[in-house]
């Protein structure tokens, strides 16, 4: 879990967008979209703590949505791949076929079927409040003049 501080530059509807000053882990970090005055935006942060625009707050990144990410995108579909093959190199023998086209084939058609079956629901893993940063805790609260 990394931990950063930042402060809300916007907040509705339960999410907030959060300026947090780059760290060693920004480098690697794929959530932050835009910058405000130097400052990296995480965007659509998870609020259940009330924080306001201007308030001061700790936040907690889950580590774990770019490894899961990373493997469903790039080792999965290279697993599918050797196994399409396999199979279709298999196949191929028992009908006839020459073993090299019919894994060729087996393999991309089971790429092809992983790629789909991503789409269709690889998204909705990720997407999951398991792999959203949240506002942790409020550590000092704006003027009331300052809130948006």
């Amino acid at each position: 879990m990394i931990v950063e501080t930042g402060r809300i530059v916007s907040s509705g509807d339960g999410r907030a967008d959060v300026a947090v000053a780059p760290s060693d882990g920004c480098g690697s970090c794929d959530r932050c979209c835009s910058t405000v005055h130097g400052d990296m935006v995480l965007e659509g942060v998870l609020d259940r703590v009330g924080a306001h625009v201007g308030d001061t707050v700790e936040i907690e990144i889950p580590e774990g949505s770019r490894l899961l990410g990373s493997m469903l995108a790039y080792g999965a579909p290279v697993a599918v791949l050797v196994v399409g093959y396999i199979v279709g190199m298999l196949a191929g023998e028992q009908v006839g076929l020459k073993p090299d086209t019919a894994g060729a084939v087996g393999a991309l058609t089971l790429v092809a079927a992983w790629f789909v079956s991503l789409r269709a629901w690889g998204g909705g893993v990720l997407a999951g409040d398991r792999y959203t940063p949240r506002v942790r805790a409020i550590i000092s609260r704006a003027e009331p003049s300052s809130r948006s």
